[in-house]
């Protein structure tokens, strides 16, 4: 017999060392995970937002803790109940012989599997309620929309902010309780009160009764949910539209209230059977409701969409398919959009465009996605400066004249540093320098952009302005800056020749930033990154700070995380410093019959799908949208602020509710800020693609759906990069108008293949009255205006204009076509595209604007200059005198111009030269041009003076 008594003896207790080693590695493990959390508050105290984070946070471990506890205590007590009120008798059998061995291994450790399960629902129950701290706080704070749903006569706001809660709701109750069934089942079986081998009294009664509470509380809450599924019909997704067809209201929606009502019977009959001793009622209930959920809500529904809807859908479904229409256009901001015919013209005559005069000053040649490597060859200055991939666009009052000017801040590129290290990384290299902008309708003779402001340090065509970018869309991970002020800053400022060692340092004096200098935040930063260097640097001082988090987007983000954001923030000139500003969406899922709509997919187009400045938006659905929120961050203190600009949307006023205090009025936006507010480039997106079908205002027309629009294709794109034509901001005076204004342009053209233009759409972008107000020009169905495909195919298929791009295409040298625009002038439309060329032998090579490419009807114009392709198409004069396009502007003068023209002249005359000595005659050739166009320019300007 063996003796198992030493085998005990020989187990060891842990000693000393292992337990205080084991104690060190949980408290690392405590203090890593603490680490990132005390990290995150004192990212929102640095920037006065610790209500946000407060909030959010007492929100979920609220909801983790209500929703773990309920559940928990739930399922537990129902297991407990099953295991008190187990037989004390159960008969003997083969199949109880066995579950009396499953019994003698559980009861040792009874205690800690209990323990152990509620935990574990605790915990998973817990963190599924947390997740809806957004759905409790909308519903917690909801706001009226003051409109009523045509169906139900219900505000829209019980759709858009409670309806999803109760959902949510009814269905954790129903998991919960049959996660209760499931566990109370097992025990009552484990221990005899269910027992499937005898013929009579399968279950005890305290089996029986406990059972018949659960399942019918379950069918009790699904009564609740068929009830509450007739509202969700109004979101509902079908072929034809949203929200409920002639089918859901006389089939579908009485079939729910009918299943609702056997539901409850059923229940009943669940909770009668705590009396009887037969599964037999309840059973049969059971039965009814699914014949009756498989005959009212299927084959009923569908034997009237067979035989009276089909056969007549378009009378049957028109007043349904109206409330889509009205719905979907005020849900998308769209009620408001005027639609006006215009009888575009495709003839040509002198002087056609003496009207536009604006508008053709205004054009912009200087594409700012084509831009970033000519920004990047004559302002980089140094190889640890960037510009992003595509620059922005926004206006300033230059001389007293609002001018169009291409924009981009001067960032720091680490990668571009060579002497890498985490002293230069993070110490030395923390910030970028400058603000560059450059006319967006001008070059000078070469055709490089001419700026406004560039170089280091800045120059003052804008003003005087903080140049020091702490705070980007390319800053490093993290930076520690600041500090005690010395006589030698450690901070790498700009390069600067005049200085002894050939740069400026400096050290930062703003308030952005998190302290670094106690020994507790030293230790919090060094087990955030991993990094004991920030802890033992003898260059951190008692004043310095830590910046992380510093991308504009990412703080609005994190102080907003309701809010969608718009994927292209730009930088401004406001009252002398740098301001990224950030457009912020309310948006919601919730707006009865209005279309559903996925941001990922309503955004993409060439520029969103293949440019990393463009932050893509997300997969999530929508059919409510408002452009509620301008935010600002400081591109030198990181200072953020929210502003409202929607002073009328309910989802607003909700959040600024559950958010109280954090969205100033719109009242404390300032002038100058105010005059760089533009219209949302993502939003425009969405409400193209909505009003690309959503523009048929009947519900006849929109059946039959010959109307609907579609964006074009980017006829500048091809292949896998190929994509919808991106909208362009421009100045430009729409037909009927006073006055040009800053505006957000797309073309439209028929669905079905066709590329001929069906309609042009601008939205006004500057502030005032008329902000936002979207127009449209509709052309008529029977004329044949070329579209922005074919215009591009009638380019290279023109003679003159396929030999010389063939000609500018070889010889090292390559052609990069600009935005496509389209403009409704001279009582047609016009279309302008700049040329760049851009040597492929030369990697450091970058696009110059050499010709100009026009359309208008079936005249083709092509020049060095926008005036001379113009001239080309209108008889030999436009009916313009800007000299658009070369160095003269509207505001240049005619001195600069001749002093100009003679020196492009000058320099065309020795290009050639020199390319005739090489025996390159493709570069000889375009010298040639570009000097005649140079002596033609040259006598212009001095018949002007």
């Amino acid at each position: 017999m063996t003796n198992s008594v030493p085998q005990f003896n020989l187990k060891r207790r842990p000693g000393p060392l292992a337990i205080t080693a084991g104690a060190l590695i949980a408290i690392g493990i405590a203090l890593v995970s603490l680490s990132g959390f005390y990290a995150d508050w004192l990212w929102f105290k640095s920037v006065d937002f610790t209500s946000v984070w407060s909030t959010v946070l007492l929100t979920k471990a609220t909801l983790f803790v209500g929703a773990g506890l309920i559940t928990s205590s739930l399922i537990l007590l129902n297991i407990i109940i099953a295991y008190k009120r187990r037989p004390l008798y159960v008969p003997m059998a083969v199949e109880a012989d066995n579950l009396e061995r499953y019994r003698g291994q559980i009861e040792p450790i009874k205690r800690w599997v209990v323990i152990g399960l509620g935990l574990a629902l605790f915990y998973f129950a817990g963190t599924s309620g947390s997740l809806l701290w957004s759905t409790w706080l909308v519903f917690k704070n909801a706001t009226p929309f003051g409109v009523t749903d045509p169906q139900f006569n219900m505000d829209i706001s019980f759709f858009a902010f409670r309806l999803p809660f109760w959902q949510t709701l009814i269905a954790w109750g129903i998991s919960t309780l049959v996660l209760a069934i499931i566990a109370s089942t097992i025990v009552h079986y484990l221990y005899g009160g269910i027992r499937l081998q005898v013929q009579e009294d399968r279950t005890t009664v305290a089996a029986r009764v406990q059972l018949s509470v659960l399942l019918g509380g379950v069918v009790l809450l699904k009564a609740l949910a068929y009830w509450f599924d007739r509202y969700a019909l109004a979101l509902k997704e079908s072929r034809l539209i949203t929200g409920l067809t002639y089918t859901d209201v006389n089939a579908v929606l009485p079939a729910k209230a009918i299943l609702s009502a056997i539901a409850v019977v059923c229940a009943l009959l669940f909770f009668a059977n705590i009396i009887r001793r037969s599964w037999l009622l309840p059973a049969a209930g059971t039965a009814l409701l699914v014949i009756s959920s498989v005959l009212i809500a299927g084959l009923y529904p569908g034997a009237i969409q067979q035989f009276q809807v089909k056969p007549s859908e378009s009378s049957k479904e028109a007043p349904f398919i109206q409330r889509n229409i009205d719905a979907t256009r005020t849900a998308f901001g769209l009620d408001a959009v005027t639609v006006n015919d215009y009888q575009a013209t495709i003839a040509t005559s002198a002087g056609q465009l003496s009207k536009d005069a604006a508008t053709i000053a205004n054009i912009r040649l200087m594409d700012p996605n084509v831009l970033s490597a000519t920004f990047r060859q004559l302002q980089q200055i140094k190889p640890y400066y960037a510009f992003p991939e595509s620059l922005d666009f926004d206006r300033y009052t230059i001389d007293g004249v609002k001018r169009d000017v291409v924009v981009a801040v001067r960032e720091l590129n680490i990668d571009g540093n060579p002497s890498r290290n985490w002293i230069n990384d993070h110490l030395v290299y923390t910030h970028g320098f400058g603000f560059v902008a450059a006319y967006a309708n001008a070059r000078d003779a070469d055709g490089k952009p001419s700026f406004v402001v560039g170089d280091l340090p800045p120059t003052k065509g804008l003003g005087n302005f903080e140049p020091r970018i702490y705070f980007g869309e390319n800053t490093p991970d993290y930076s520690i800056i600041g500090g005690v002020k010395t006589d030698s800053p450690v901070e790498f400022d700009y390069p600067d020749d005049a200085s002894a060692n050939g740069q400026k340092n400096y050290t930062y004096a703003g308030t952005g930033g998190v302290p670094v200098g106690s020994l507790l935040n030293k230790i919090v930063f060094a087990l955030k990154y991993q990094e004991q260097r920030i802890l033992l640097s003898s260059l951190i001082n008692k004043d310095s700070k830590i910046l992380f988090e510093r991308s504009p987007r990412e703080r609005v983000a994190k102080v907003a995380p309701w809010l969608t954001l718009d994927g292209d923030p730009y930088p401004a000139l406001v009252d002398g410093k740098v301001l990224w500003i950030i457009d912020g969406y309310t948006t919601s899922a919730g707006y009865p019959y209005s279309r559903q709509t996925t941001l990922s997919s309503a955004t993409s187009d060439v520029l969103t799908a293949n440019s990393s400045a463009i932050t893509a938006q997300g997969n999530q659905s929508v059919n409510y949208i408002r452009n509620s929120v301008k935010a600002t961050v400081d591109a030198y203190d990181g200072t953020v602020t929210l502003y409202q600009w929607d002073e009328k949307d309910p989802v607003l006023a909700t959040w600024s509710k559950a958010f109280p205090g954090t969205v100033s009025p719109k009242s404390k936006i300032s002038k100058e800020l105010l005059s760089h507010i533009r219209y949302p480039e993502d939003l425009f997106r969405i409400q193209r693609e909505i009003l690309s079908a959503y523009h048929v205002q009947t519900a006849a027309a929109f059946y039959g759906g010959q109307d609907f629009w579609r964006v074009p294709r980017d006829p500048s794109t091809f292949g896998a990069n190929a994509g919808a034509q991106p909208p362009y901001y421009l100045t430009l005076q729409m037909p009927g108008d006073a006055k040009p204004e800053f505006a957000l342009t797309t073309p439209f053209v028929p669905r079905g293949g066709r590329e001929n233009l069906s309609a042009f759409a601008a939205v006004n972008s500057d502030p005032g009255p008329n902000y936002g107000k979207i127009s449209v020009l509709q052309l008529p169905r029977s004329t044949n205006i070329a579209g922005p495909s074919q215009v591009a195919s009638n380019f290279e298929a023109k003679p003159e204009v396929a030999n010389s791009l063939s000609l500018l295409r070889r010889g090292g040298s390559d052609v990069v076509l600009g935005n496509l625009l389209t403009l409704p002038v001279g009582g047609g439309l016009l279309y302008v595209q700049p040329v760049y060329v851009r040597a492929t032998s030369n990697t450091a090579a970058y696009p110059l604007l050499q010709k100009v490419l026009v359309s208008f009807g079936d005249q083709i114009g092509y020049n060095d200059t926008l005036k001379g392709a113009l001239d080309q198409v209108f008889g030999g004069n436009s009916g313009t005198t800007s000299s658009t396009g070369s160095t003269t502007t509207t505001t240049g003068t005619t001195n600069d111009s001749l002093a100009s023209a003679l020196a492009s002249a000058k320099q065309a005359l020795a290009d050639g030269q020199a390319a005739l000595a090489k025996g390159d005659f493709a570069a000889y050739g375009r010298a040639q041009d570009r000097l005649k166009s140079a002596i033609a320019s040259a006598i212009a300007a001095q018949t002007k003076k």
